[in-house]
């Protein structure tokens, strides 16, 4: 599978921010919808803070917390999870997380499709001025490739044929998640994986 992502100084980009948490004012949102029901999770099987790049708490999680995976990892990879906000989704490292999932299990084979977070306006250039089409929340289709580059006020988006009548590239406004007293890049699109058979 390939990913192709634009990171600033580590796994995301991370800026400090001041505040109380949250998810930019919209309340809590729901991690694991039915909307996307047959997706692989990771559920925590003990209580466990997930730090930030400022070594602060990002997230508290709770024994019996599930999440959506966003990556199983590999040998040179750690797995990650998903966190959903109402403004996108970003990645957080499981890094020594105490967390139980089939998809992680040795010899399991995945299948990846990219899903939507939002419903989200995709546009013909970086100018945001022009729309392509609107892609619906929860919508998913199959993909082995996603990626996305930083561009002013929004991101460079490539869906690998997935949505849009097969639209390779286009772009996207930004988006920013609040975790904890810091903003990470959101982007309204991730892969998703299940469980191959």
């Amino acid at each position: 599978m390939n990913r192709v992502r634009a990171f600033v100084g580590g796994c995301a980009v991370l800026l400090c921010a001041c505040g109380d948490g949250g998810d930019g004012g919209g309340g809590e949102v729901e991690q694991v919808v039915d909307s996307l029901a047959g997706f692989c999770t990771v559920t925590f099987t003990a209580d466990h803070d997930i730090m930030d790049h400022f070594g602060e708490v990002a997230l508290h999680a709770v024994a019996g917390d599930s999440y959506l995976l966003a990556d199983p990892g590999s040998d040179q990879d750690l797995p990650t999870m998903l966190y959903r906000s109402n403004d996108g989704v970003t990645e957080l490292d499981l890094y020594e997380a105490p967390v139980d999932s089939p998809c992680l299990a040795e010899g399991v084979t995945l299948t990846a499709e990219l899903t939507a977070f939002a419903d989200v306006e995709v546009f013909a250039d970086g100018t945001f001025s022009s729309v392509i089409c609107t892609i619906e929340q929860f919508a998913h289709a199959p993909s082995d490739s996603f990626g996305y580059g930083y561009v002013d006020g929004g991101y460079q988006i490539f869906l690998g044929g997935a949505f849009c009548d097969g639209l390779n590239e286009a772009y996207v406004r930004q988006s920013m998640v609040t975790l904890g007293n810091a903003q990470y890049v959101g982007v309204p699109f991730a892969q998703l994986y299940k469980l191959a058979g």
